[in-house]
């Protein structure tokens, strides 16, 4: 039996070991920077100003000249040529033809035939394969105030980007802090409402000890049973608010709704704070000045 005993307390010693190993430990800083890598809506902003980044540089671009080019190639299986057959044999025998229309020109017979071919051969073209090519260089010179017109929405627009920008990244970083503080507030509403259930506990034994005594009346009894039940159904809100604000908590994170978080000021003063107050002084709950967190840009 005792040994029975010593093996479970040591499985529930090693499993609470465990658990607070894997408790993560958070601070106010490290939850803005997680909530920062991980919100939607600020991934969103931040690829919104960056398509307003790209619009006006590709707006710029339309005062520069633009050069463009087309190219065609044309490929046909017979020879498209301006002289017809008849016509090509006619010119080739053209000495033959005017020596046995004019005898007197026989002798140029074959200075005529030899025109007549070099001009079939002149005429002769190739349009078998074909291909043309055309470069253009358009500059704008006045298009009405349509491109100064364009580039300055377009500047308007990567500015209203921007400030929307750092908005989503302000409400990110607000909503954070009010859920942070907002638990270690809880927190300190729960150690206040423990103490109060202890004294009242305390108060209703007090009480039974006296109606036995016959120093109180059960009257007197059951109104401190009324106050313990009020101080444990306070107790169980603030646990519940303390589980609704840690799940809300890593979601803003990106972390998994069930993980186990502890904030550093979650049990009175900063764990780099030396005051020696044990968390009574003003300085311990201060919140620390609002820092500008930017996500890379470009």
């Amino acid at each position: 039996m005792k040994k029975t005993t010593i093996v479970l307390f040591s499985l529930l010693l090693v499993g609470n070991i465990s658990a607070q190993e894997t408790a993560t430990h958070l601070s106010l800083d490290s939850c803005r920077t997680l909530a920062i890598c991980n919100n939607k809506e600020l991934r969103m902003a931040d690829m919104k100003q960056r398509a307003a980044w790209y619009e006006r540089k590709a707006a710029f671009t339309k005062y520069l000249p633009r050069v463009s080019a087309t190219g065609a190639y044309l490929h046909t299986n017979k020879e498209i040529s301006l002289l017809s057959d008849e016509q090509k044999s006619k010119l080739s025998n053209l000495g033959t033809t005017v020596g046995s229309l004019v005898p007197a020109l026989e002798s140029m017979t074959g200075a005529l035939n030899g025109v007549g071919s070099g001009l079939v051969e002149a005429l002769h073209t190739d349009t078998r394969n074909m291909g043309t090519v055309a470069v253009m260089l358009t500059q704008p010179v006045y298009m009405g105030g349509k491109i100064v017109a364009y580039n300055r929405i377009t500047r308007y627009a990567e500015q209203i980007a921007s400030h929307q920008h750092d908005l989503t990244l302000q409400e990110v970083i607000v909503e954070v802090d009010e859920v942070y503080w907002q638990i270690v507030s809880l927190q300190n509403k729960k150690r206040l409402a423990e103490s109060f259930l202890k004294l009242v506990q305390k108060l209703d034994n007090d009480v039974q000890q006296m109606i036995t005594e016959g120093v109180a009346t059960k009257a007197d009894g059951l109104s401190v049973k009324v106050k313990v039940n009020e101080a444990q159904v306070a107790l169980i809100q603030v646990d519940n608010g303390l589980s609704l604000s840690r799940m809300l908590l890593c979601q803003l994170c990106g972390l998994e709704m069930d993980t186990p978080v502890t904030l550093a000021r979650e049990h009175g003063c900063h764990p780099n704070a030396q005051c020696g107050n044990h968390g009574r002084c003003t300085d311990c709950f201060r919140t620390p000045p609002r820092i500008e967190c930017t996500l890379p840009f470009y």
